[in-house]
């Protein structure tokens, strides 16, 4: 079975493993935190993707890429600077594990799969966790719920690429 790995990246990273298809279905799901890892968790993103890996293996499944949601730049340079580093090492741990990567903008994601654009981020918010819950019955932090999107988006368009090849 195919699956893409999905990051929103950040202090508090948001990751999902979703199955490809017509109906992507989150499969595992967590947060990774970059500052003050809590006691069990891995201790970077290359040690979380290898684990994600042997994982996938154990259920017969393999992670065809991973996508990893792209920032516009804000006002504060040094929160810039810092998501950038921790979506480069994201990026890293995905390319090493021998994954193809993918970058997403949040305004892409966020209009095919919430039906939103230029909304405010609450609006946005709930929006996520009604078709979260809709969907998947999921109640998780924000990042999660943001991550099993962009990998939505993006399982999406790999299985229709997939059957259009195939006719």
């Amino acid at each position: 079975m195919e699956t893409v790995l999905a990051i929103d990246p950040g202090a508090v990273s948001g990751w999902a493993l979703l199955t490809v298809g017509p109906s992507p279905e989150p499969i595992l799901r967590g947060i990774f935190r970059f500052t003050k890892p809590p006691k069990g968790q891995h201790d970077s993103p290359s040690a979380l993707v290898r684990s994600l890996l042997e994982e996938a293996a154990v259920r017969c499944m393999h992670i065809d890429r991973c996508v990893i949601e792209d920032q516009y730049l804000g006002e504060n340079p040094d929160s810039m600077k810092k998501l950038a580093r921790n979506a480069g090492r994201w990026e890293e741990a995905a390319r090493v594990a021998g994954l193809r990567v993918e970058y997403v903008f949040p305004s892409t994601w966020q209009s095919a799969e919430l039906g939103m654009r230029g909304a405010t981020s609450d609006v946005l918010r709930r929006a996520a966790d009604a078709k979260a819950f809709g969907l998947w019955k999921l109640e998780a932090p924000e990042h999660v719920i943001d991550a099993c999107f962009i990998g939505r988006f993006v399982a999406v368009k790999m299985d229709f690429r997939a059957r259009r090849r195939a006719s």
